[in-house]
Parts: C-alpha cells; structure tokens; sequence
C-alpha cells in the first residue's frame, strides 16, 4: 500500500466542502439503518430478511423525510411502489467511477447492478417475490407464507441465505470479498458474493426486539434440484433499547459437508452515531484452501452530520489461516454518503488496502478512490 497521501487528503477535503455547499440544513437525529429505527429488515423490505423490493414505509416517508433533504421535490413526490392491487415494483441501480492506484493510476467505470424486484400480494399474507438483474445474471425467487401462527413465516424458493449483517457491499470481507478486482489482491471472504442465492425453504419467527430464523438449503447455490448433503443455516439477534441506546446482539451459524461458518455481530445506536460490527470464523470453505481455518471481521461507523451527509468509514480484516501468524489483510474505508433527493445516493469513498507485506502477499500499490451513483424505487 503506497499513496499520495496529500492527494488523497485534498481530494476528500474538495469532496467534504463540496457536500457541506450543497445547502443542506442541519435536522435532528434521524435513524438511517434498522438500527437506528429500532425496527427489524422487515420495517423497510417486503422480505423478512431485508434486502431488495421495499414495502410502502421503506419507499415512502424513509426515503423521503428521512433519508433526503427537505425540499418542495421532497414533498411533490407520491410514488410509493404500488402499481395495481397487491401489485408492488422496485429497483435498484449502481454504477462507479473507479480510479486505481496500480498500474500508473489506471481508471475505469464499473455497472454494478441493475435489479428490479416484483412483489405480488394475491391473497393477505401470501406474496410472490421475483428479482432479476439482468446486469449479472442475478435471479432470485421464492414465496412467503407470512403470520402463520402469529408471528411465524415460511419462505420457499431460491434467495440469499440469512446469515450475519446483509452489508450492501460485497467487497466486506464478511460478505463475498474483493473478489479478484483489485489488482495484486487473491479473491478472499466468505460466500456471499454478489447475486448469491441458494435453493431451500426457511422458517422465520419475529417479535418487536428479537427475530430467529432456520433454514435448509441444498447447498450448491441451487444449480442442481438435489444434492447430497444439505446446508443449514439459522441466525438469532435481539435488538433491546438500554438506557437510550438502540442495540443489537446476534449469532449466525452455516454448516454444508464440511464447510462451517460461525459469526457474531452487534452494534449500537445513538444520536448521530450507529457503529456495526461482525466477526466470523470458517474452515473447509470452498473458495480457500481446505485445510484452512479463516477468520473474517468487519466494522463500520456512520455519523450523520447533517441531514442527506453521513460520514462513512469501515475497516474489514480478512486472516486466510489462522494458524499462519501476521499474515492478515486489512482494508479501510473513509468517505461520504449524500442524499441529495429522495431515491439518489452518492458515495464519494477512499479505500486502503494493506497486504501482510509478506514473501507470499507483498505489500503492493492498489489503493483507490471512487464514486459510486445508487439509483432505487
């Protein structure tokens, strides 16, 4: 890792003065995650697990009055996602502008997603939900039986097994990793890559401070109807309020053949200021060396300056045996998130990545910076 530091230092200065000219006026602490809300996924997403198609208060009064800045655009605006009786689209689209320091400071644009979501209430508590994102390849599809017996759901189908904090970015090494992009850097994180999904059926029980979730998959991302073993995968956290303080406590568990994942994470709401964390230990992925027992770690910090400006900062580490000493790769992350209107978000960002600087892993030039521009309904 090696880079103009004072460059780096101006550019996100011109970034930060920038944001603050936009004439955004100071609001009150308003919740930007679940977290914050004191809500679970479901507060803001038709599926219990978050992610994806947005239910009426997550298109809504969120995005709107609490997300962007107050405006007459902000108050002409009426969509809320509905097209017809029990009939619900979404979307969501982001794109970057990328610029390496490897290679002389090579540059580029990147089309991350393009997904659009259907949502499909025939009957009450019966939704038929379909993402497709033509931009990956990406499908996902499954249906959810809701308020069974109270607070039960079951869902069926093909989608994103609940595991850990659902961060939007893959790159977390908690997450899928950085995948190879980033030059000098092996693909490394856990399974959830970009457009993962799975074949299987989950049983899902929520109440106002706590939700569980068990589920079986069959384990190969359900590219084949059946398969030898099964993956089970289950998840519990709770969320109670201390003393003012909106918190959050849970554990995840994977197991498929020999492949097992387990993982804590937390975090804590107040004010301005929500900080999320996760630590996660594996062995016999399929994307690492058998063998090898690997730990993943990841926490984040939002501070909510000013309403539509959050500061962003991240730092992940990524052990690939942790039985090899000082052989950890670290990333951190430094930048803004800027609301500037209801349903746009963009994010100016800063990533440092530090290799161990090992014969293996040298330490090497590919830092970056980039601009991402989020799009959604």
């Amino acid at each position: 890792m090696r880079i103009c530091y004072r460059a780096v230092a101006a550019a996100f200065l011109a970034t930060f003065c920038l944001a603050l000219g936009a004439a955004w006026r100071p609001a009150e602490a308003l919740p930007r995650f679940a977290l914050r809300e004191g809500l679970s996924c479901s507060g803001c997403h038709v599926n219990p697990t978050g992610g994806g198609l947005r239910n009426s208060y997550g298109i809504g009064s969120y995005a709107r009055q609490t997300l962007a800045r107050e405006s007459d655009r902000t108050q002409s605006i009426r969509y809320d996602g509905d097209v017809a009786q029990g009939v619900r689209i979404g979307a969501d689209m982001r794109f970057q502008y990328l610029k390496e320091q490897a290679d002389g400071g090579s540059s580029g644009y990147h089309a991350m997603a393009a997904s659009i979501y259907l949502g499909f209430e025939p009957i009450r508590d019966v939704v038929f939900y379909l993402r497709y994102d033509p931009e990956n390849s990406g499908t996902e599809g499954f249906a959810i039986l809701q308020n069974l017996w109270g607070p039960f759901y079951i869902k069926g189908g093909a989608f994103l097994p609940d595991y850990g904090i659902r961060l939007d970015d893959h790159t977390a090494y908690v997450r899928g990793g950085d995948l190879g992009g980033i030059a000098g850097v092996l693909p490394k994180g856990l399974l959830f890559e970009p457009n993962y999904r799975d074949a299987g059926i989950e049983l899902g029980y929520e109440r106002s401070w706590y939700r569980l979730t068990l589920a079986q998959f069959n384990g190969n991302r359900g590219f084949a109807p059946v398969s030898a073993e099964k993956a089970t995968v289950y998840r519990g956290e709770i969320r109670p309020t201390l003393l003012g303080i909106r918190t959050q406590l849970g554990y995840s568990y994977y197991k498929h053949t020999g492949a097992t994942m387990k993982g804590y994470f937390g975090g804590f709401s107040r004010g301005r200021l929500t900080i999320l964390g996760e630590l996660d230990s594996a062995d016999h992925l399929p994307s690492v060396d058998a063998d090898h027992n690997v730990q993943a770690y990841a926490v984040e910090a939002v501070l909510e300056t000013f309403r539509g400006v959050h500061l962003y900062t991240r730092f992940d580490t990524w052990d690939p045996d942790t039985v090899v000493p000082a052989e950890t790769f670290k990333k951190l992350i430094v930048g803004l998130e800027i609301f500037p209107f209801p349903y746009v978000e963009i994010r100016p960002q800063m990533r440092f990545h530090m290799e161990p600087n090992s014969a293996a892993n040298p330490n090497i030039k590919n830092d970056l910076i980039l601009i991402q521009l989020h799009l959604w309904l």
